[in-house]
């Protein structure tokens, strides 16, 4: 039962990094704002997501004082929650959206990218609980990815 709940935790994420990079990207298409460091300024909260700071520091500090058999099940908490506040942000703000399948092809690959090093991870290390932890850091530089993608697109079409 303990690597079921692993295994479902991970299958979870995957489902997550899917819906919050289609997440972002909508963002992007429907303020289609500037890509500069005054937007960082401006709105540090859309770079850093606090509800993904605030699951990381409780995964952790969880790890820190408990019993390491009650992490998958945090972990499968945790993203399951992810997963309901995507849906839900997507359902109310950007649900009228399309997305281009060709002209995101670039932030598409770099989560083809962040699940090969999940992968080469859990293979090398076989550490689901570390793996746990790596995607958490994982899902603070999403928003990240997809502004320094922006950016540099923006800068080349100028």
């Amino acid at each position: 039962m303990y690597e079921a709940v692993e295994y479902v935790g991970i299958i979870l994420w995957v489902i997550y990094l899917i819906l919050l990079m289609n997440r972002e990207i909508k963002r992007k298409n429907k303020y289609n704002k500037e890509y500069n460091l005054k937007m960082i300024i401006n709105e540090p909260f859309h770079l850093i997501r606090i509800d993904s700071v605030f699951f990381l520091i409780v995964y952790i500090f969880y790890s820190n004082l408990s019993d390491v058999r009650a992490l998958p099940y945090l972990y499968v908490i945790i993203m399951i929650t992810n997963i309901v506040y995507v849906l839900y942000d997507i359902a109310d703000n950007y649900k009228d959206n399309k997305i281009s399948f060709k002209k995101e092809l670039i932030n598409y690959f770099g989560v083809i990218i962040i699940l090969l090093i999940a992968l080469i991870y859990m293979l090398i290390n076989k550490n689901v609980d570390g793996l746990c932890l790596l995607t958490l850091i994982l899902n603070l530089l999403i928003p990240i990815y997809i502004w320094v993608v922006n950016m540099i697109k923006n800068n080349g079409n100028t």
